[in-house]
């Protein structure tokens, strides 16, 4: 009877419910989330928060240290640094938000493909893979930087295998 007991309190925690309770405990975890999301939302909301126009001249107010109107002071044209802060941190999120999805998208769609059919298939996708995964990010990088707006490409590149490995991973049959 105690044995039937002591089975029915204990609760079944799943990896989700196991992190949330590390992360709780965690005051530096905590804080950390705290501040992102105060600088996430800074960056969405930059319309109400930016005391001037990012992109405003005042050539009388070149290299201008913090005051009052200036909160972090101006660069060489006279731009507001902390207006240009929170209207860049948008480009930022973008670029990042854009490369997570696509990585997600094009990793987990191919790796789901390979792992489903098998055979040619999948070797082919895995060479694929594997190729890309042998060059460092670095020169994937530096090879992309030539061209305009391709680093969300070269981000891409470096981080889809994985996403293919996982996808792979989940769509073989009989693996579970």
């Amino acid at each position: 009877m105690s044995k039937e007991k002591d089975t029915k309190k204990q609760e079944v925690l799943s990896p989700g419910k196991i992190a949330w309770r590390k992360f709780r405990k965690n005051r530096l975890a905590i804080f950390g989330a705290i501040v992102l999301t105060i600088m996430v939302l800074a960056t969405v909301f930059a319309n109400f928060l930016a005391p001037c126009d990012p992109n405003a001249l005042d050539i009388f107010n070149c290299t201008k240290a913090p005051d009052s109107n200036h909160l972090l002071g101006t660069d060489d044209v006279g731009r507001d640094v902390l207006s240009r802060l929170l209207y860049g941190g948008r480009v930022s999120l973008t670029v990042g938000f854009a490369a997570v999805v696509l990585e997600l998208l094009i990793g987990v769609t191919l790796g789901a493909f390979a792992g489903y059919f098998g055979g040619v298939v999948d070797a082919c996708i895995s060479r694929v893979v594997d190729m890309v995964m042998c060059f460092p990010f670095y020169v994937i990088a530096v090879s992309m930087a030539q061209h305009r707006h391709h680093h969300r490409r070269a981000v891409l590149a470096r981080y889809f295998p994985n996403c293919a490995r996982t996808g792979h991973g989940a769509a073989q049959p009989g693996v579970h």
